[in-house]
C-alpha cells in the first residue's frame, strides 16, 4: 500500500502561479516563490507547509483517491428557508406570520469563492454528501479506493493560529495570515482496513499537532446519562423565571425525574441590542439568577446551566459590562471580546466567576464560528475553556463545527453534531437525524455528541430519543406544555434518575457510509453496544417504505457466531442472518444483537441490555432471554440475572 501522496504540487501562492519545484525526495518538496522558499511537507500521516514568505492564501494539488467518498462542508448545502421562523413560532406561540415552508432539497451545492465570501453566511455547521466533487470549503473526506479491498483514507483539514485549511475538488486550499517560517500542518490523513480506524487514525495525528485532545482522554461531562431540559423552543427569547419553574413543576409533578435545566438565551438585559448588565433582565428574573437557580436546586434539580455566545453577546456589550468584565475592544455599538490570550481569558473568567457564584453548573458557549473573523482564534477558544474550567464549570460548545473551533477542545468535551433541532416538521426530522449520524461517526472521536433537544410530544419524539440515545450524548427536552410531555415515552429510556444510554456514540454502519439514506433505498443505522452487548438504531428517513438487510459485516465491530436478534419495538426475534427489516417513513426500531439463550433485559426499555448491572436488574419488569421462542419472566428490581438453563 502506497502511504505519501504521490501526486502533490504547489499550484499557487497568492497571485503567483504554478512556483519553481527546486528540489524534491517525496517527502520534501521546496518550491522558489521569487525569493523565498516554500516547502511541502508531504508525510506518512500529515502534509504541511514551511516558507519564508508571508502569504495569505496558497492552493496545494492534493491526490483525491478514487472511488466513494463520504465529505463533510460548512458549505450550508440545505436551504432551510423560513423553516425556522415558521416552525419554531408556531410551536412556541401558536401562530406565525411567517409562510410555511415546502420540501427541503439536498444537497444543494453553492459556489463560495474564498474565506471571506463563506464567512458571509455564518458558516457553523458541517453537513455531509455523498456525490459530486469535493466543494469548497470541505472539512472531512473518508474515501474508499478503487481497486484496492478495503483501502479507507480519511482526510481533515486543520486551524493553527489564524491560518486554516480546506479542500475543494483535487485542491487543498491554506488562507489566512501566515507567519514565515512556521510550521502549518494543512492535513492530516489516516489509512486502515477498516473505515472507522482511517477516521480514528486521523484524529489521533491531529491530536498530537493541535490543541485537541481524543473524547476517552477528556472527563465525561456530568450531565451525561440523566435527563435535561432547554427553554430555547419552549419560550425562544420570551424567557422568564416563572415560566422555566411552572414547566419544571409541571414535568416533575408527572413523575418525570429532570436532572439539569439549561437557561437559553433571552435572560439578558439589553440596551441598544448590546448587553447592558452580567446579571439577568430584572423583570424576567426579579430575584436574579441566585434565586432562580436555589429554586430549582429545592425543586430536585441537580446542576442548572447558562447560554452565552463566545462574544458574551450576539452584539456585545455596554460600558458598564466592559467594567465588571475588566476588557473589551470598541466597536460602533459597544465592546466586543478582545483577542489577545491574558485580556480575554480575564473576560471569560470574571464572567464565568459571575455564573458560577449564582450556583450554575455548566455553559452553554454559542456563536463559536465567529472565532473565523478574528485575528487570533485560537487563544479565545483556549480562553473560554480555561476560565470554564477554573471555574468548575463544564461546556457544551454550540455552532462551532468549524476547524478554528474544535482543533482547540482540549478540555471541554461535548460538541453540537448538526444545526438546530425544528419542532413538529417532518422534513428537518430526517435531516436532522442525518447529519447527526455522519457528523457523528467523525466528531465522536474529539467530543461526546450533542444531537440537541427535542420535544417529547412531536410527532417524530420516538426516532428522536432513539437517535439521542444512541448518541452516547446528552439527552434534554425543550417540552413546553408539562401536560403534553410524552411521559409513557420517557419512561422508556429512565430507571429513576439515569438515562438508559449506549456504552459509545453510535456509528453509522458500514452498508451506508457512502449513500444517501434520505434519497436512497436504505435504512438509517446506528450501531453501538449498551452493557456490552451490540444493539442498532434504525430509521427510515426515505418517503418510500424501505426494506434492507441487517448484516453482522456491516457492524463497526466484529460480530461472531450464529446470533440472534431481538426488535424491542415489534418484539420479533429471529437469526441475524436472516434479518431484513422493513419500515414505513419515520418509523424506527431498536435491535438488540445477541447469542442463543442470553439475557437481554427489561422489554418495558428501549435499551434493554442498560437494565441489567452487575448481574442484577435495575428495576421491576420483564425479563426476555433469546431463544427459538422467546422466554419472559417477571421479575423484581435487584433480580439475579442467569442464563437460560
Amino acid at each position: 500500500m502506497s502511504i505519501k501522496m504521490r501526486k502533490i504540487s504547489l499550484e499557487k501562492v497568492d497571485d503567483i502561479v504554478s512556483p519553481t519545484l527546486s528540489f524534491s525526495d517525496g517527502k520534501y518538496l521546496e518550491y522558489r516563490v521569487h525569493n523565498d522558499s516554500f516547502t511541502i511537507l508531504n508525510f506518512d500521516e500529515k502534509i504541511g507547509i514551511k516558507s519564508s514568505l508571508q502569504f495569505s492564501y496558497a492552493e496545494i494539488g492534493i491526490e483525491v483517491p478514487k472511488g466513494k467518498f463520504l465529505a463533510l462542508t460548512i458549505s450550508p448545502i440545505v436551504d432551510y428557508s423560513n423553516g425556522y421562523k415558521y416552525y419554531n413560532e408556531l410551536y412556541t406561540y401558536g401562530r406565525t406570520d411567517a409562510v410555511k415552508p415546502g420540501n427541503l432539497s439536498y444537497p444543494v451545492f453553492r459556489e463560495f469563492k474564498n474565506f471571506d465570501d463563506i464567512n458571509k453566511v455564518g458558516p457553523c455547521w458541517s453537513y455531509s454528501y455523498v456525490e459530486g466533487e469535493l466543494v469548497y470549503p470541505t472539512i472531512a473526506v473518508l474515501f474508499k479506493e478503487e481497486g484496492i479491498s478495503n483501502n479507507y483514507v480519511t482526510y481533515l483539514v486543520n486551524s493553527q493560529e489564524g491560518v486554516t485549511s480546506s479542500i475543494r475538488e483535487n485542491k487543498l486550499i491554506i488562507e489566512g495570515k501566515y507567519t514565515p517560517n512556521k510550521v502549518f500542518w494543512a492535513l492530516f490523513i489516516g489509512r486502515s482496513e477498516d473505515p472507522y480506524e482511517s477516521i480514528r487514525a486521523a484524529f489521533k495525528e491531529m491530536s498530537k499537532c493541535d490543541n485537541v485532545k481524543l473524547r476517552e482522554e477528556k472527563l465525561k461531562p456530568s450531565i451525561l446519562g440523566k435527563l435535561g431540559w432547554c427553554s430555547w423552543n419552549a419560550f425562544l427569547t420570551n424567557i422568564s423565571e416563572s415560566k422555566v419553574l411552572d414547566v419544571i413543576k409541571g414535568i416533575l409533578d408527572r413523575g418525570i425525574k429532570l436532572s439539569y435545566v439549561l437557561i437559553d438565551d433571552g435572560w439578558q438585559k439589553l440596551e441598544n441590542k448590546v448587553m447592558a448588565s452580567i446579571d439577568p433582565d430584572e423583570v424576567k428574573f426579579p430575584g436574579g439568577f441566585r434565586r432562580t437557580v436555589n429554586v430549582l436546586k429545592k425543586l430536585g434539580i441537580e446542576k442548572v446551566g447558562l447560554w452565552h455566545t463566545i462574544n458574551i453577546y450576539w452584539n456585545g456589550y455596554n460600558e458598564k459590562v466592559k467594567e465588571e468584565l475588566g476588557d473589551g475592544e470598541r466597536t460602533n455599538g459597544g465592546y466586543q471580546i478582545p483577542h489577545q490570550l491574558d485580556r480575554v481569558l480575564k473576560v471569560y473568567y470574571n464572567f464565568h466567576k459571575r455564573v458560577k457564584d449564582n450556583g450554575f453548573s455548566f455553559v452553554k458557549v454559542d456563536n463559536q464560528w465567529v472565532i473565523r473573523k478574528y485575528s487570533k482564534p485560537d487563544e479565545i477558544e483556549k480562553a473560554v475553556q480555561l476560565s470554564a474550567s477554573l471555574n468548575g464549570l463544564d461546556v457544551m460548545n454550540c455552532m462551532s463545527m468549524v476547524p478554528e473551533c474544535y482543533t482547540n477542545y482540549f478540555l471541554s468535551n461535548i460538541m453540537r453534531t448538526s444545526n438546530d433541532y425544528i419542532p413538529m416538521w417532518k422534513e428537518d426530522a430526517k435531516l436532522h437525524l442525518l447529519f447527526n449520524a455522519y457528523n457523528s461517526l467523525f466528531f465522536s472521536n474529539i467530543a461526546y455528541p450533542d444531537y440537541d433537544m427535542f420535544v417529547s410530544y412531536d410527532d417524530y419524539a420516538l426516532p428522536h430519543l432513539i437517535f439521542r440515545i444512541f448518541s452516547g450524548g446528552p439527552v434534554y427536552i425543550t417540552d413546553k406544555d408539562p401536560s403534553r410531555t410524552n411521559v409513557e415515552l420517557l419512561r422508556k429510556v429512565m430507571i429513576e434518575d439515569k438515562v438508559l444510554t449506549v456504552d459509545f456514540p453510535g456509528l453509522v454502519t458500514k452498508d451506508i457510509l457512502f449513500v444517501n439514506p434520505l434519497r436512497e433505498e436504505k435504512l438509517l443505522k446506528l450501531a453501538s453496544k449498551s452493557n456490552g452487548i451490540p444493539v442498532v438504531a434504525v430509521v427510515n428517513i426515505n418517503s418510500m417504505r424501505i426494506k434492507d438487510k441487517i448484516r453482522a459485516e456491516d457492524f463497526p465491530y466484529p460480530l461472531n457466531g450464529d446470533l440472534m436478534y431481538y426488535m424491542v419495538i415489534r418484539g420479533e426475534h429471529g437469526y441475524l442472518k436472516d434479518l431484513e427489516l422493513e419500515l414505513d417513513e419515520m418509523e424506527a426500531e431498536i435491535l438488540v444483537i445477541s447469542s442463543k439463550g442470553s439475557p437481554i433485559g427489561l422489554k418495558e426499555y428501549l435499551l434493554p441490555p442498560a437494565t441489567i448491572k452487575d448481574g442484577r436488574t435495575l428495576a421491576s419488569g420483564t425479563l426476555v432471554f433469546l431463544d427459538e421462542e422467546i422466554k419472559e419472566i417477571k421479575v423484581n428490581k435487584g433480580y439475579q440475572v442467569n442464563l437460560l438453563p
